[in-house]
């Protein structure tokens, strides 16, 4: 049940039962009391805590929303993923080596192993070589040692794999840039469901005094009559019916304060708040800027909203992720320049060190490839797609918030002009009631419908307000308020 339903069900109860009290002096017309004193009329007492401004509210739902939380720390991921694409362009240092021991060491023999027959003694110095390497062979040459290492030191800078390197990295460059996005957008929207909620609180707190302003005008025309009947000039069921009319308001008004507790709850769970931590709300007064035609709303709205940047840039990611699938068609040529170091064998060099250019290249694989920028493609495919359902989604956002605050706008004027109009309507039944041309229910029914359409009218007001600010979020603007 809306607080406007709970107050227009009060002064209804409120006027039937009001119209069997006894005539009292007419009062000039006056405004409902402030808060403090409505509060004293109900016995209602302020909330504890510190007063809450519109933009304290809207800073702490932004500090503690759980949803800026995880928006963090998807652009924390999204950092940290470019940052690794990034290391991508530049060369590789890769170092290996390895320790082995082998069951025994490997030598080299001549068959019949040292039963080679003597040689005559050299004559030249190189029959002397010679004479020296076979007799060495005679007894085995050792070519491996037992334990042998190797240790390779590597560096690889890629050539044609760096147009893939750069499509990845623009892919993590709009991760981030849509992360970012986002956490704007939701900022967005989080201040604008706490102006909703703040306002929201507010109005419950305007139509409690509304009621209390009631009870108050009841227990005062009660001690009237109860002043009238022990005078003599009014009946026992005068008194019964207008006690029975101010229990009722107060029930009602008691309904209110639980309205407002609601409010306040429900504005504390907007911000994070597990529970209320704040005293009253002070006012606020939105700002009154002109809104533009339904079509000028859409046109601002493709132009501003966040979701839209983000799906521009989905679709360039897409993009890329086409070219990067294409890369993978061209041969892979790579930079290396390599140093390897060995012991315990005789048939690698110690040290060896080179440098070139390596080519590799699969130019056959059943179109597996190919495919794959086939589902690149579709993936921009589906990008574009989900733009135009976005911007038909947004479209209609618009409009149903424009079409919302132009139906509160013009409920608001109603309200001021049934105000006017219960006013002078008052007004007139209290002449006529001082020259004993009409009854004390007439009097009663006017005064009703008047604190009727004074509801009506705080309802009204900040129906518009609420409505003002969720067309500016549908609008994409900077300010909700």
């Amino acid at each position: 049940m809306s607080l406007l339903h709970v107050f227009l069900r009060a002064a209804h109860v409120l006027a039937p039962l009001q119209a069997g009290a006894a005539p009292a002096a007419a009062a000039p017309e006056t405004p409902p009391p402030s808060g403090a004193a409505a509060a004293e009329a109900t016995g209602a007492r302020a909330p504890a805590g510190p007063a809450l401004t519109l933009d304290e509210a809207i800073r702490q739902a932004l500090r503690r929303s759980p949803l800026l939380a995880d928006h963090d720390a998807r652009i924390d991921g999204a950092e940290a993923a470019r940052k690794a694409v990034r290391g991508n362009y530049g060369p590789k240092l890769r170092l290996e080596g390895n320790v082995i021991y082998w069951d025994d060491v490997q030598r080299l023999e001549f068959a019949g192993g040292g039963n080679v027959p003597p040689l005559p003694p050299p004559t030249t110095p190189y029959e002397a070589v010679v004479a020296g390497l076979l007799q060495g062979l005679g007894g085995g040459t050792i070519v491996r040692e037992q334990v042998t290492t190797q240790a390779t030191v590597q560096l690889v800078q890629p050539l044609t794999g760096l147009y893939g390197v750069h499509q990845g990295y623009q892919i993590a460059e709009g991760e981030k840039a849509v992360a970012t996005t986002d956490r704007q957008a939701t900022e967005k929207h989080v201040a604008t469901e706490v102006t909703a909620a703040y306002l929201r609180v507010l109005q419950a707190q305007a139509m409690r005094e509304a009621a209390d302003a009631g009870v108050a005008a009841l227990e005062a025309r009660l001690q009237t009559v109860e002043a009238l009947e022990r005078g003599g000039l009014a009946g026992r069921n005068d008194v019964l019916r207008v006690q029975v009319a101010v229990a009722a308001a107060r029930q009602d008004a008691l309904a209110t304060t639980n309205l407002v507790a609601q409010a306040r709850a429900g504005l504390a769970a907007t911000i994070g708040m597990e529970q209320p931590e704040f005293g009253p709300l002070e006012p606020v007064q939105p700002a009154e800027k002109p809104v533009p035609t339904l079509e000028a709303a859409r046109e601002r709205a493709l132009e501003q909203r966040l979701e839209l940047k983000s799906i521009s840039t989905r679709i360039a990611q897409a993009e890329n992720g086409v070219e990067a699938a294409r890369s993978r068609l061209i041969p892979d040529v790579n930079l290396v320049a390599q140093y390897q170091h060995n012991t315990g064998t005789e048939l690698q060099d110690a040290s060896t060190l080179f440098g070139g250019a390596f080519l590799s290249w699969t130019p056959f694989e059943w179109g597996a490839t190919w495919y794959r920028v086939d589902e690149a493609s579709a993936g921009v495919q589906r990008a574009e797609a989900g733009a135009s359902q976005a911007r038909t989604q947004i479209a209609f956002q618009v409009q149903s918030a424009w079409y919302a605050h132009a139906t509160s706008s013009e409920a608001l004027k109603v309200a001021e002009a049934a105000v006017t109009q219960a006013e002078e309507a008052a007004r007139l039944e209290r002449a006529r009631y001082e020259a004993q041309k009409a009854t004390t229910t007439d009097l009663l029914d006017a005064e009703s419908e008047l604190t009727r359409a004074r509801m009506r009218l705080e309802a009204a007001r900040y129906d518009r307000w609420i409505a003002l600010a969720r067309l500016r979020d549908a609008m994409g603007d900077g300010e909700t308020r």
